[in-house]
């Protein structure tokens, strides 16, 4: 059974039959076919990423060494990936037979990718205190959304210039830039490190001056090692700053003395054992991967149909649209994904501010119901203008819930931080596979994508899980370390 397919569709389906060689076509037009109505640069981008292994990965090797062979390798498979023979086939047969070479080395470049997102958040629960750790988080992860953004308005200028296969080796030369980058300027995770400064006068000799009066961070103790003191270093109130995510004291002389002997000695020696199955038992990291799961189940519906919606409903080709439509989404998330980091470490960061764990759920909460009444809205819409401002409040709801979810994971195992994203996010890939194909089966059963009782269904379902979500995390959610 088949979902709905517009008018829209059907002649983007005649247009790659006329400009694919007939080998080609037949299997890119079957297998669109055969699919989903995706839209351009809009398909879950993560089906095929190996999240938890990179999650391991960047624990074991570090995340500076994760992150730049992550790069290398998709960037070199993109400028490896034998466009030109996939598209040269005639029609004998043999174009079809080179399209897999295409389809393995896009398969490498998904798997090589899949370790990003844990690399970068075990390098921030590392490097980044508490009550920074949120705005860190939001705009390291955020850039994603503008870079789809600007994936949209400049790839199709390079495609119609010089050709598919053009856009593909500038995305590979743009990571390779990137990774010469990192290898010039990243650093070795702290843990090997002594103290890290929350600034740069903190860290100068003689500095006193610097951010929270020079206090210095010490990622060894924030990690967790038994001689780190589970947190900052602190006095008798320490334990109540603790609890808001803010360092207590200035350390002493012999508390940094202990932390650094710590950090050498879990530097020297062998990574801790990662506790999978107590992780995997723990109601406050199923939290966090059910806060994913509704999170990506609604971006990946919205993004998905958004299309079939404009011409069924609206009768309006997105496409045709021009490129506001398409980008505004993306960029009020990434403007939305940094309010919420910082509406969380400003909660946190005030004189009688909250704790850590309030904070997180007051983000997450406010994000993931407005979501799921921004979602509620959509079939209401019955122009093309509505329809795209919807859309964007879909999504910009949504990307400030990231300042609650997707930053808890670093204050209950911060050094753990990238296996619990890899299972969060694993979570969140399978629930973007199960939205797409659970909405078409939804419009089809209502009698068609023309049909509102359909997207009532598919939208009224994806609000019910932002809404089970933010109660879920209301519930369960923890801002103390669990796991050392």
């Amino acid at each position: 059974m088949r979902a709905p397919r517009s008018l829209a569709q059907e002649k983007n389906f005649a247009r790659v039959d006329r400009r694919w060689p007939a080998p080609v076509s037949r299997v890119v037009s079957r297998r669109l076919r055969r699919s989903p109505p995706f839209s351009p640069n809009q398909q879950p981008q993560e089906q095929n990423k190996p999240q938890i292994p990179g999650g391991w990965a960047a624990q074991i090797y570090g995340g500076r060494k994760t992150l730049l062979g992550s790069f290398l390798a998709w960037s070199l498979l993109s400028l490896l990936t034998p466009m030109r023979g996939a598209v040269g086939g005639g029609d004998s047969g043999g174009g079809g037979a080179r399209a897999w070479p295409v389809a393995a080395a896009r398969w490498g470049v998904g798997a090589a990718q899949g370790f990003l997102i844990p690399a970068v958040h075990t390098v921030l629960s590392q490097w980044v205190p508490p009550h920074e750790r949120a705005r860190a988080v939001s705009l390291a992860t955020s850039g994603m959304y503008l870079g789809s953004a600007a994936a949209m308005l400049v790839l199709p200028a390079v495609v119609a210039a010089a050709g598919p296969g053009a856009s593909v080796c500038l995305v590979g030369a743009l990571g390779l830039a990137w990774a010469a980058l990192w290898a010039a300027v990243g650093r070795e995770v702290p843990h090997r490190e002594a103290i890290i400064p929350l600034s740069v006068a903190a860290a100068a000799p003689g500095g006193g001056g610097g951010a929270n009066g020079g206090v210095a961070f010490s990622p060894a103790s924030n990690g967790g090692g038994k001689g780190g003191g589970g947190g900052m270093s602190g006095g008798g109130g320490g334990e109540r700053e603790r609890e808001r995510g803010r360092p207590a004291s200035p350390p002493r002389d012999e508390d940094a003395g202990q932390s650094a002997a710590a950090a050498a000695t879990q530097g020297k020696g062998r990574p801790a054992a990662t506790p999978w199955r107590r992780m995997l038992a723990t109601p406050a990291v199923l939290a966090i991967v059910c806060n994913n799961f509704a999170f990506h189940y609604a971006f990946y519906v919205v993004l998905n149909w958004l299309p079939t919606f404009f011409s069924a409903v609206l009768g309006a080709d997105l496409a045709a649209m021009g490129a506001l439509p398409k980008v505004a989404p993306y960029v009020a998330m990434f403007a939305c994904s940094n309010a919420g980091g910082w509406a969380g470490d400003w909660l946190i960061a005030q004189p009688r501010g909250w704790r850590v764990a309030d904070a997180r759920k007051a983000v997450n909460g406010a994000g993931m119901l407005s979501a799921s009444a921004a979602l509620l809205l959509m079939p209401l819409c019955r122009r093309p203008a509505t329809g795209v401002a919807a859309g964007a409040l879909v999504l910009s709801t949504l990307g400030f819930s990231r300042g609650g979810f997707s930053v808890n994971h670093m204050d209950i195992a911060p050094r753990h931080a990238g296996v619990v994203m890899g299972f969060s996010n694993t979570a969140g890939t399978l629930s973007g596979v199960i939205g797409v194909a659970a909405t078409g089966w939804m419009l089809q059963r209502a009698g068609g994508a023309e049909r509102p009782g359909g997207w009532w269904a598919a939208h009224g379902v994806a609000a019910a899980g932002c809404v089970g979500a933010a109660g879920v995390f209301q519930a369960y959610a923890r801002g103390d370390k669990m796991f050392d």
